[in-house]
C-alpha cells in the first residue's frame, strides 16, 4: 500500500475522548425503540426487510405503505438495511441502527483522512467531530435512510476520488465506480455530482482546458460518461419494478409533484403556517425555512465557518478550490428541486454536511492546537449531553402510545403471525406494525366474503370494527384472549383474537 493510501487512525487523546463520547451516543440510541422525531423510517426499513425477505419479488398493495418492501419514492438499497439484523438476531431494533451508524463512522474516517492529506491532521480531527457532532447527525445518524448514508458516502468517495488523482490505479478507479452505482441505489441526490460533472468534464473538453480542476475532469469525462448512462439504467430499472410493483408510475411522480412544485403541507407541521398560499409566495418562504433548518442543524460546521470569516486579522494560506461544488451539489440541487421535501424533513439538506466540515476545518487551520483541543472537547460534551439527557427526553407521543397500547401481544401471538388488523390501529404507523413482530397484516377493511379463516392466525381488532366480524357464522371457534383500552378505536377498545 502506497503512502498516499495508508489510512490516519492516530487518533490524538482528544479525539480518542470524543470517540467514547460518539460510542456512548451509540449505545444510548441503540436501546431506544423507534419513537424520536423522523424515526418511523426506523421500522419501517426494518419492515421492508422483512417483507423482502418474505416476498422478494414485490407485490404492493395500494393500502398501506408498509405492505410491500419496494418503496416507489426512492432507491431500495436502504430499505434492505435490516436483513442482517433479522436473520442473526430477529426482531430487534438495535441490529439495523448499528449498521446504519457503522456507516456514518466510515463516512466520518474517510472525511478525516482526507482533510489530514489535504491541510494537516489538526484539521482532519476538527472536520471529523464537527461531522459526528453536529445536530443534524446526532438527531438522525442512527436512524436508517437514505440521507445518512449518502452523506456518509459523499465523504468516502470524496477521499477515494483525491487518491485516485494524486496516484491513478485502476483497482481503485473500479471501486469509485461500485461506490458511485451503490449511489444510485441509495438516494437521489447521488445523482446530481455525476451530472455536474458530465456537463463541466466535457465543457473543458470543448474549451480545451487542461490545467486544475477542470482539466482533471476532461481527463476522466469518459469514465463520467459511462457512469452518467449507468445512472440512467439504474433509474430506468426503478421505473420498471414500481410499475411492476404498483400497475403505474403514478405512486412516483405524484410524490415528486408534491415535494416539488404543488407545495402541498397538508398533514405537515407547517399546514397551519403556509395554509393556502399561492406557490409563488410560498417559494420564498420555504426557501427561507429550509435556510434555517440548515443553519440550525449544522451550526457546529457554519459556528466555525462564520466566526472565522469574520476575524479582520486571519491570514487564509490554504485553498479549496471550486472543486467543491461537485460534493456541494448533491444537497443543494436536491433541496432547490424538491424545496418542500427539504423544508418538511431537514435531514434532506444532509449531503452538504460532509463539504461544510471540510470547509470549516480549513477555516481553522491558523488556530492554535489549544484551540482545536477545546472544539474536540466541546464536540464529545455535546454528545454526552444529548446521550444521557435529552435523548429520552424526546420520545414523540404520537408513536410512543400506540406502541405501548399493543405491548406484549407479539409474545401472545407468535412472530411472523398472519393477522386481520383494524387499520386504525397502524394507520400507516410501521413502529406500531413492528412492536407485533410481524409485517404480514391484512386491514381488516380488504377481508371479503371470499377470504378463508385459516390464512390467518388471528386479529387484532377495534370491537366496533363491523368490516370483519360478520365473516364469522357460529361454527368457527374464535378465543378471545383480552380486551384493551385504546384512543385509536372509535369505541376506546380493541381485542385479541386467535382463530382456532
Amino acid at each position: 500500500m502506497n503512502e498516499a493510501e495508508k489510512p490516519s487512525f492516530a487518533f490524538s487523546k482528544f479525539e480518542k475522548i470524543f470517540v467514547v463520547s460518539w460510542l456512548v451516543w451509540l449505545i444510548a440510541w441503540l436501546l431506544e425503540g423507534p419513537t424520536h422525531r423522523h424515526d418511523f423510517n426506523t421500522a419501517q426499513w426494518m419492515l421492508h426487510s422483512w417483507w423482502f425477505i418474505s416476498e422478494p419479488i414485490p407485490e404492493c398493495l395500494n393500502i398501506s405503505r408498509i405492505s410491500c418492501w419496494y418503496y416507489p419514492t426512492h432507491p431500495p438499497l436502504v430499505h434492505l438495511f435490516g436483513i442482517p439484523g433479522l436473520l442473526i438476531f430477529g426482531w430487534h431494533v438495535w441490529p439495523i441502527r448499528l449498521f446504519q451508524a457503522l456507516i456514518v463512522m466510515w463516512g466520518a474516517l474517510e472525511l478525516r483522512q482526507f482533510t489530514s492529506r489535504y491541510f494537516d491532521a489538526s484539521s482532519g480531527s476538527i472536520a471529523f467531530v464537527i461531522f459526528l457532532a453536529s445536530p443534524m447527525m446526532i438527531l438522525f445518524g442512527a436512524i436508517p435512510n437514505y440521507e445518512p448514508t449518502v452523506t456518509a458516502l459523499i465523504c468516502i468517495l470524496m477521499n477515494r476520488i483525491h487518491l485516485q488523482i494524486l496516484e491513478p490505479n485502476s483497482k481503485r478507479l473500479a471501486t469509485i465506480f461500485v461506490l458511485v452505482i451503490l449511489g444510485f441505489l441509495i438516494d437521489w441526490s447521488a445523482y446530481y455530482p455525476v451530472g455536474v460533472a458530465l456537463l463541466l468534464a466535457w465543457f473543458a473538453q470543448f474549451k480545451g482546458i487542461e490545467d486544475g480542476w477542470l482539466g482533471k475532469l476532461r481527463d476522466y469525462r469518459i469514465h463520467i460518461t459511462i457512469l452518467f448512462f449507468a445512472a440512467c439504467a439504474v433509474f430506468f430499472l426503478h421505473l420498471f419494478v414500481i410499475n411492476m410493483a404498483y400497475g403505474s408510475l403514478d405512486p412516483l411522480f405524484s410524490i415528486a409533484e408534491k415535494r416539488s412544485v404543488s407545495f402541498d403541507f397538508s398533514g405537515t407541521n407547517w399546514d397551519s403556517m403556509f395554509g393556502d398560499l399561492p406557490a409563488v409566495a410560498l417559494i420564498p418562504l420555504t426557501a427561507i425555512g429550509v435556510l434555517f433548518i440548515q443553519l440550525f442543524t449544522m451550526i457546529s460546521a457554519w459556528a466555525i465557518i462564520i466566526s472565522v470569516r469574520f476575524k479582520k486579522d486571519r491570514i487564509k494560506t490554504e485553498r479549496i478550490g471550486r472543486w467543491i461544488i461537485l460534493p456541494l451539489s448533491a444537497g443543494i440541487i436536491h433541496c432547490i428541486i424538491f424545496l418542500q421535501g427539504a423544508l418538511v424533513h431537514e435531514y434532506w439538506t444532509m449531503p452538504l454536511l460532509g463539504p461544510l466540515c471540510f470547509i470549516a476545518a480549513s477555516s481553522c487551520i491558523e488556530w492554535d492546537q489549544k484551540t482545536k483541543d477545546r472544539i474536540i472537547v466541546a464536540c464529545a460534551s455535546i454528545m454526552m449531553v444529548w446521550s444521557l439527557i435529552l435523548l429520552p427526553l424526546t420520545d414523540m407521543g404520537y408513536s410512543a402510545g400506540p406502541i405501548e397500547e399493543v405491548d406484549g401481544i407479539a409474545e401472545m401471538i407468535g412472530d411472523d403471525s398472519k393477522l386481520m388488523i383494524s387499520y386504525e390501529l397502524i394507520s400507516g404507523r410501521p413502529e406500531v406494525v413492528l412492536s407485533l413482530h410481524t409485517g404480514d397484516l391484512t386491514p381488516t377493511s380488504l377481508i371479503t366474503q371470499d377470504t378463508k379463516l385459516d390464512e390467518f392466525d388471528g386479529a387484532i381488532a377495534c370491537t366496533d370494527d363491523s368490516e370483519w366480524q360478520g365473516f364469522f357464522d357460529d361454527s368457527q371457534q374464535i378465543n378471545i384472549i383480552e380486551f384493551r383500552d385504546s384512543e385509536l378505536c372509535t369505541s376506546g377498545q380493541f381485542g385479541i383474537f386467535i382463530f382456532v
